[in-house]
């Protein structure tokens, strides 16, 4: 999973969850998957922790002058 936007006259209504959600549930089904990774930045990470993603790296100024990247994992097993 990379990048999830929605207008923001949608924050605070539920939809990213919804949408981590539903990208786990269906992805968990299929036996070949182990792992999730996620690819995000310092502004989301935080939310993505809240699904059991840990952090396994990140670089600061990966997109550009103030936009780093922030690789997340989260197990299945």
């Amino acid at each position: 999973m990379t990048w999830i936007f929605f207008n923001l006259s949608y924050s605070g209504k539920g939809l990213g969850k919804q949408s981590v959600e539903y990208c786990l549930k269906i992805l968990s089904k299929d036996k070949r998957v182990e792992n999730f990774i996620v690819t995000t930045s310092q502004h989301a990470y935080k939310f993505f922790e809240k699904f059991d993603f840990s952090i396994i790296q990140n670089e600061k100024n990966y997109w550009g002058k103030g936009l780093d990247v922030y690789e997340m994992e989260k197990s299945i097993k």
